[in-house]
């Protein structure tokens, strides 16, 4: 099944809702059972049935069902917020005494978390660099518990060789969890790629319209109960309200991943022709460092760290490009003037302005020009037509 057709029908059953194609929200707290034999034969690890409203309602379970499949994992579980989810899947794995592994440009929450919760509590906390790849064994202690990735480092975009690092912890036993926010449910199966747990801020992409909050565990069988049951314990529920808005938002996430992933593109490669950037990091962009692990993790156009926004680096001081900017919009101001007193002559379009209107059809909203810019040295990308 094409992934855009298993976004559209993941997390739904019309035939247990009278026929609605939507999952109903679904708000609860107690459960009545017929009898109380029924209720004894729950199961008291089965948390894919309503027996108490914290644990889950028919909404609840659609949304959690629907990210699971979209990942390729065995099932997931809905928490409170991004760092909620973060914080639940490494407490499920560590104990005092205990060793973990996180890369350098973890998350700084998560960096946060572990250094304010976990330490104290005798956790030992190790930092290692992101681009390490295979050299990984030899940072594995005998009381190493799990490692941690991410993969395209926040902030600094590093790409990790998380098949690699998997391989020599998995030769260890060990569990490798992962932060994949960035790569989404819908551009990267991370369990195909030897991740066990991973761990979304659903508040970005999966609901995408910034109306929730809201965070995702996925996991392979292996792993479930040990997260599931941690969650439980820490007393972790979400609103069944807030979860009919994150699977909404979620349907169109591969409408909206696929023109974000191409905006990204165009505007990284129009902040390589600025004077005024040294550096723009990007590992969609050829001759990244980052490119040749992103080729190996998705060969189809490396799309989910293009959907990433670039970083820059400048080398002007602030004052220089303030002024750089005014002269700028002076000479803008300029040639507004200049094709306002010629509207009688549509045909002599001129292009030594700032900005000017675009084209019929253009996809965008406007379209920049450079050429009178002192600061500018390149255009961004030409704007196409729409498909009749």
């Amino acid at each position: 099944m094409k992934k855009d057709t298993l976004l559209a029908r993941a997390g739904r059953d019309p035939a247990r809702h009278q026929g609605m194609v939507n999952t109903p929200v679904f708000r609860t707290s107690t459960v009545i059972f017929p009898d109380r034999a029924s209720y004894e034969a729950r199961g008291g690890d089965d948390y894919k049935k309503v027996r108490y409203g914290l644990y889950g309602t028919p909404t609840t379970f659609a949304l959690e069902e629907a990210v699971a499949q979209m990942e390729g994992g065995h099932a997931a579980v809905a928490l409170p917020s991004g760092l909620a989810a973060l914080a639940v899947a490494l407490w499920a794995f560590l104990k005092t005494g205990d060793h973990v592994l996180l890369p350098d440009s973890v998350y700084a929450p998560t960096r946060n978390f572990c250094d304010r919760r976990l330490q104290p509590n005798g956790i030992e906390i190790e930092y290692y660099d992101p681009l390490i790849g295979a050299g990984f064994e030899k940072l594995l202690r005998p009381n190493t518990r799990a490692v941690f990735c991410e993969a395209p480092g926040s902030l600094s975009f590093e790409m990790q060789d998380i098949p690699a690092i998997a391989a020599a912890a998995h030769a260890r036993g060990l569990p490798v969890l992962a932060d994949t926010t960035w790569g989404t449910p819908y551009f990267f199966r991370s369990f195909e790629k030897g991740v066990d747990v991973s761990i979304h801020a659903a508040t970005k992409y999966i609901a995408g319209h910034s109306d929730v909050v809201m965070g995702m565990i996925v996991t392979n069988e292996r792993h479930w109960l040990t997260v599931r049951r941690a969650v439980a314990d820490y007393g972790y529920g979400v609103s069944p309200d807030d979860c009919y808005l994150t699977l909404r938002g979620f349907r169109t996430i591969g409408v909206r991943m696929n023109q974000q992933m191409a905006n990204a593109l165009k505007v990284a490669r129009w902040l390589q022709s600025r004077r005024e950037v040294k550096r723009v990091i990007y590992p969609a962009l050829e001759g990244d460092p980052g490119t040749p692990c992103g080729s190996a993790i998705s060969p189809a156009r490396r799309p989910f760290f293009r959907s990433c926004w670039p970083r820059v680096t400048g080398t002007r001081r602030r004052s220089s490009m303030r002024s750089s900017f005014s002269a700028s919009a002076r000479a803008g101001a300029a040639s507004r003037a200049s094709r306002s007193s010629r509207r009688s002559r549509p045909t002599a379009r001129r292009r030594s302005g700032i900005r000017a209107a675009p084209p019929s059809g253009c996809t965008s909203a406007s379209r920049i020009r450079t050429t009178s810019s002192p600061t500018s040295s390149a255009a961004l990308p030409p704007c196409k037509k729409r498909d009749p």
